[in-house]
């Protein structure tokens, strides 16, 4: 699987605001409140009732929190947080029935593929980022053996396969690279946005695992 496969939508940066007190209004957090909205509601009438209610809470919230780069950073994790676990352990697996990130695969004796990467029903949401400074700290467990599967042709155009473990040559680099794909202009944004701030991933070694 790669960013072929799932390709997160990338949010359109707003022309900047002002607020009432002529100060600029960091428009990546109106992005991710619009990704969370979208997000909270089962059905399109859910939805269009509690559209104006979550905007204009969140609007409050921006408003009413410091004009520092560190407390408009934690308005951003408090918003961004769950989308980022959201688009990771939700647009990121397999399928329902694997709800695997899948990494690579390694043939084994059989014919079949050693599947690797990461268990998404693994990762509690409070337990996926947080702040550290002027970073968005995502922290992922190391890639592992998921489980012995046939793939068609087509699911195999997304998935290196290696034919032994050790000619892997750095699946926690390519989890990083599959979860910036799924994470769209997020990252950007937030850079643009926050001034000094960063999403940085950090992938568990493989012991800690």
């Amino acid at each position: 699987m790669d960013s072929a496969r799932h390709r997160p939508q990338t949010g359109a940066m707003s022309a900047e605001r002002r607020s009432r007190s002529g100060e600029l209004r960091p428009p990546g957090l109106l992005v991710i409140a619009g990704i969370v909205v979208l997000g909270l509601g089962s059905g399109a009438a859910y939805f269009h009732y509690q559209e104006p209610r979550l905007k204009a809470d969140l609007e409050r919230q921006i408003a009413e929190s410091p004009k520092t780069a560190e407390g408009r950073l934690a308005i951003w994790h408090l918003h961004g947080g769950p989308q980022i676990h959201h688009r990771l352990t939700n647009f990121g697996r397999w399928s329902n029935e694997l709800p695997w990130l899948i990494t690579h695969a390694v043939q084994v004796p059989d014919g079949g593929l050693s599947l690797w990467g990461i268990d998404c029903t693994s990762i509690a949401p409070g337990a996926l980022t947080r702040v550290e400074g002027m970073h968005v700290v995502v922290e992922l467990p190391a890639p592992g053996p998921l489980g012995v599967r046939w793939l068609t042709q087509a699911e195999l155009r997304f998935v290196p396969v290696y034919a032994r473990e050790a000619d892997v040559p750095d699946p926690a680099a390519r989890l990083e690279f599959l979860c910036r794909s799924l994470l769209g202009g997020i990252p950007a944004a937030l850079e643009k946005d926050i001034r000094g701030a960063s999403l940085e991933f950090r992938v568990a070694s493989p012991e800690a695992g």
